[in-house]
């Protein structure tokens, strides 16, 4: 799960701005789930709303085959923040 506390720590060390770039299993529920192969998938909506409480702007989003689990792509978000 990609936890809160990622999101001010990360912001706290560059404090003359930057960027925060990563990839998360990708889900269009609400917030984040536990998926059955034991991972989370997190939604756009709850990385923005983190974004929100963490003054970031979110400057690009886009959806990607992130791997292959049993054959098949699971699909990841890629997010580029400013901060």
């Amino acid at each position: 799960m990609l936890k809160k506390f990622w999101f001010q720590p990360i912001k706290s060390r560059n404090k003359l701005g930057g960027k925060f770039v990563f990839l998360t299993e990708h889900t269009d529920r609400d917030e984040f789930f536990l998926e059955q192969t034991g991972r989370y998938s997190h939604s756009k909506k709850y990385i923005e709303s983190l974004c929100n409480k963490f003054n970031y702007k979110l400057s690009h989003f886009e959806t990607t085959n992130l791997r292959k689990n049993n054959g098949k792509f699971i699909i990841g978000g890629l997010y580029l923040l400013d901060f």
